[in-house]
């Protein structure tokens, strides 16, 4: 009977804190998803802001082609980059040079004022689930073109992917931890229980000299 009062406890420390962690685990994933994807958006923005300045700029409004390919091989080798001109034809990109292409109804050109870029999460070329960023290129108030960076989705997921790998193991090593604390819990609360059930049943059976000695609490 008194392991069982014990037990009781024990189960439900158990349970709770079980519950929290998992509540606390998926949160925590969703924020990481969320916070991480939200950078990594960002930086691919910053990324492709390194291709505008005022060089690109005349290069794009006198169609200079050449040096528009010159600027793209300074790509790093992780993403693509693709120029547009105001109309959405393509000037110089990474893997395609088709200077007729229109792109204008893709998504990621439906550019929010507020944020100054606009993205999109479609398969490529290489039916590979990939990220696109387009960013404005403003001459004089205008919008004279537009600069496109992608990269393959896998490599954002993969850090993401590592970062709740992070969580899942302080999950798992907090368990036992957590499981002696529940133990040391459930002694701490149970004992005063089971002194007070021993002496009730002392009493019942007629010692009435047997008392309970139990310490004051807050």
């Amino acid at each position: 009977m008194f392991n069982r009062i014990q037990n009781r406890i024990l189960f439900s420390y158990i349970v709770v804190l079980i519950s929290s962690f998992l509540v606390v685990l998926i949160a925590a994933s969703l924020f990481i998803h969320k916070t991480y994807f939200s950078y990594a958006l960002n930086d691919l923005k910053d990324d492709a802001g390194l291709f505008i300045d005022e060089f690109t700029k005349d290069a794009i409004i006198n169609k200079n082609i050449d040096f528009l390919r010159k600027i793209i091989k300074k790509q790093g080798e992780d993403y693509s980059i693709d120029i547009f001109d105001n109309q959405g034809a393509l000037l110089a990109g990474s893997e395609h040079m088709d200077f007729k292409r229109q792109e204008f109804e893709q998504p990621e050109f439906k550019i929010a004022p507020s944020e100054g870029y606009g993205y999109a999460i479609r398969p490529g070329e290489d039916k590979v689930k990939t990220v696109y960023v387009a960013i404005p290129i403003i001459e004089n108030g205008s919008w004279i073109g537009f600069v496109r960076i992608s990269t393959p989705l896998l490599y954002i997921e993969k850090t993401i992917y590592r970062l709740r790998s992070y969580v899942i193991f302080i999950f798992i090593f907090s368990i036992p931890i957590s499981f002696l604390i529940s133990i040391f819990l459930a002694q701490s609360i149970s004992r005063p229980l089971i002194e007070m059930t021993k002496a009730a049943k002392k009493i019942s059976s007629g010692d009435l000299n047997s008392h309970v000695n139990i310490k004051r609490r807050k």
